[in-house]
């Protein structure tokens, strides 16, 4: 009487009246064997393949890509998007600046009837169009 197991595979005969059994026993492959994991990457095996587990500040399949956007550089809501040689933060409203720690006055168009604005330091200075004046371009000369 042959025994077949999932993770063997047998073979079996009977030859005068003896029962030959042969067991082979395979094993996956070690996909992770060769290391492709770099930058100090951890690699596991998987059924098709490998997937690294990168450190902080690297990405890709085998983490190969400096991240730039590792430990969020841009602030107050902006949206963080890597690129080759470093990021680019995209602003939530209110906020400008390569790292949007800069608030835009200007946000909400402060300045009216026409009025053109410009974010200074502590605030926004409006220039307005004749014959608006005042700081937001509201009153008449």
């Amino acid at each position: 009487m042959c025994v077949h197991a999932s993770y063997f595979s047998t073979a079996c005969w009977k030859f005068n009246n003896i029962y030959l059994l042969s067991i082979f026993y395979y094993s996956a492959p070690d996909h992770c064997f060769s290391d492709p994991c770099e930058n100090g990457g951890s690699c596991e095996n998987g059924d098709d393949g490998f997937t690294c587990t990168c450190e902080p500040g690297w990405m890709g399949e085998t983490c190969e890509t400096p991240d730039f956007c590792n430990g969020d550089p841009c602030k107050n809501g902006g949206t963080c998007t890597n690129g080759d040689n470093g990021f680019t933060c995209t602003c939530a409203p209110g906020w400008i600046g390569e790292t949007c720690k800069i608030p835009d006055y200007c946000f909400g168009d402060p300045c009216k009837n026409g009025g053109s604005c410009k974010n200074e330091d502590d605030g926004f200075t409006c220039t307005c169009i004749p014959p608006w004046i005042g700081d937001t371009c509201e009153g008449m000369y």
